[in-house]
């Protein structure tokens, strides 16, 4: 599944996608529930979109910064933290999931997961920014929940975004 998602990302590049895909380190479940409330953020963000169904969580995988850029921007450099694609998690290994600005970006990318399930994949800008504005939203409150929020701005570079490539 992993490399189909990334022969489509790097349109039909085996050798890219297959490169990619191995060198990823899988972050096992168990040790990402020691450090990170998964299913906890799980049902935050279900409670807070509205949605009743079951919902698996996300795969979490552990990637360098370099490749995290690679996905998304690979064209230019840009400041990314972690990126959701459908079902998976992908952040930067060398976050400190005990950090509660660590947990709360890694709850914006699971916000995401529920969007999706909730609205279906993204196919327009439009669709994307209000999607990318209601998880910052809600990061933004889980934040000040914890008395963090004014280490984040949730519209700073809202803006200036592109629009991602299609799911």
């Amino acid at each position: 599944m992993i490399l189909y998602n990334f022969k489509k990302l790097f349109k039909g590049n085996v050798a890219i996608a297959l490169f990619i895909a191995l060198t990823m380190q899988p972050y096992s479940l168990a040790m990402a529930q020691e450090n990170l409330p998964l299913a906890e953020l799980l049902e935050i963000a279900k409670e807070e979109l509205k949605f009743k169904d079951a919902i698996a969580l996300p795969r979490l995988l552990s990637v360098s910064i370099n490749e995290l850029r690679d996905i998304l921007c690979p064209k230019r450099k840009c400041h990314v933290n972690a990126i959701y694609m459908p079902d998976t998690v992908y952040y930067d290994e060398a976050l400190d999931l005990s950090d509660p600005i660590v947990v709360s970006i890694m709850y914006h990318e699971i916000i995401h997961h529920v969007q999706r399930s909730k609205y279906g994949p993204t196919y327009n800008c439009k669709i994307w920014r209000f999607k990318e504005l209601q998880a910052r939203k809600l990061q933004y409150k889980f934040l000040k929940a914890k008395r963090l929020h004014k280490v984040f701005d949730f519209k700073s570079r809202f803006y200036k975004l592109n629009c991602p490539r299609k799911e």
